[in-house]
């Protein structure tokens, strides 16, 4: 569990998992989708996504060259824990409302 949260609770991580449950994306596109964060911690959550084999980075040689990144396998479990989560925050902001 602290493994766990350790990653996820490092900020923007969850969120970028979250949007790339809808599939690949560039950094441009994970940078529009989440404005507050800054180009140098979206890079860095990214490598560190990567490095836990949950994000997969594809170079493309093209020019200019298009970087794209995309959820493994792994990245996907975590993606479905991120839904629960939300369902989760659902049910729990429904209830608050009810009181």
């Amino acid at each position: 569990m602290e493994q766990a949260l350790g990653v996820i609770g490092h900020r923007w991580t969850a969120l970028l998992v979250w949007h790339l449950r809808d599939g690949t994306k560039r950094h441009a596109q994970l940078a529009a989708l989440l404005p507050r964060i800054t180009p140098k911690v979206l890079t860095e959550r990214l490598r560190t996504l990567e490095g836990l084999g949950a994000v997969e980075r594809t170079v493309h040689a093209a020019v200019p060259v298009r970087v794209e990144y995309t959820l493994t396998a792994h990245g996907l479990r975590l993606g479905r824990i991120l839904d629960e989560l939300e369902a989760w925050g659902k049910d729990t902001e429904a209830l608050g409302t009810r009181r």
